[in-house]
C-alpha cells in the first residue's frame, strides 16, 4: 500500500497525463483491533482462509510467499471441507498479512504510514464472525480511529 501501489499509481497517470490531484486513492483495509492480540490473529485466519481458498486471488498470496497455502486452501474448498478445517492451513504470518492484526494501538500504529498516500481510508472489521463478534471489532474501530 505504500510501495507498489503508488508506483503504480504514478505510472497510470503518468500514460494518462493525469496529476495526482485528479484522483482520490480509498484504501480498503481489513482490520482486527482487538485487546487480545492473539484472538486478532485467529480471527484474521478467517478472512485469510476465504480469499485464498479463491484461485482467483492465488497470484497475491503467491506474491507474498503464501502459494502453498492458498493452493491447499482451494483444494480444501473444493472439497467441501468446512471453514473450520480450512484454517489450519493459515499461519499466523498469513492471516496478519492480508488482515491487520494487533491490539487497538499497534493496528492504529501499522495503518499510519498509508495516510502519506491515501485520501481517505474504508476500515473493515475481519468477516466469518458471528454478529456479536462483528460487532465487538465496529466497537474496537470506531473507539480506535474515530473518537
Amino acid at each position: 500500500m505504500t510501495e507498489v501501489a503508488p508506483r503504480n499509481l504514478q505510472l497510470g497517470l503518468s500514460r494518462a497525463g493525469k496529476q495526482r490531484s485528479d484522483v482520490h486513492v480509498l484504501y480498503m483495509i481489513t482490520v482486527a483491533p482487538n485487546r487480545d492480540w492473539r484472538q486478532s490473529v485467529q480471527d484474521a485466519r478467517l478472512t485469510s482462509a476465504f480469499y485464498g481458498s479463491m484461485a482467483q486471488y492465488q497470484s497475491y498470496f503467491e506474491a507474498h510467499g503464501f502459494d502453498a497455502e492458498a493452493k491447499q486452501l482451494q483444494h480444501d474448498a473444493a472439497q467441501q471441507k468446512p471453514p473450520h478445517e480450512l484454517l489450519q492451513h493459515v499461519p499466523d504470518e498469513m492471516a496478519s498479512t492480508f488482515v491487520v492484526t494487533g491490539t487497538p494501538d499497534a493496528v492504529r500504529r501499522k495503518i499510519e504510514p498509508v495516510w502519506a498516500f491515501a485520501d481517505s481510508v474504508l476500515l473493515m472489521p475481519v468477516s466469518g464472525l458471528t454478529p456479536e463478534e462483528t460487532d465487538a471489532y465496529l466497537k474496537t474501530i470506531a473507539e480506535t480511529f474515530y473518537s
